[in-house]
């Protein structure tokens, strides 16, 4: 994907009453199963678990990761929502 087609979003927990005003809004997450990558390291070496969860771990768990977006909460850390096929 092109550098200029690359969209971000910085998400917080808030409490039912909050109002997003301008650029900042309100999402609400389904619950969902997710699966998580800790990486402690430089961020120069922060493909090698995005390699690990999606070329190694996914393809052996059952899981699928859908069509959701990929999210990360961290630099150090990785996160994707994963829901099993059929079931």
């Amino acid at each position: 994907m092109p550098v200029a087609e690359l969209r971000s979003i910085a998400g917080v927990t808030v409490g039912k009453d909050f109002v997003g005003s301008g650029e900042v809004r309100v999402f609400e997450l389904p619950a969902m199963k997710v699966a998580s990558v800790i990486h402690k390291g430089p961020y120069a070496e922060l493909e090698k678990p995005y390699l690990y969860l999606y070329k190694d771990w996914l393809p052996k768990s059952g899981y699928d990761p859908g069509r959701t977006s990929r999210a990360s909460s961290s630099i150090s850390t990785i996160a994707g929502p994963c829901h099993r096929p059929n079931g």
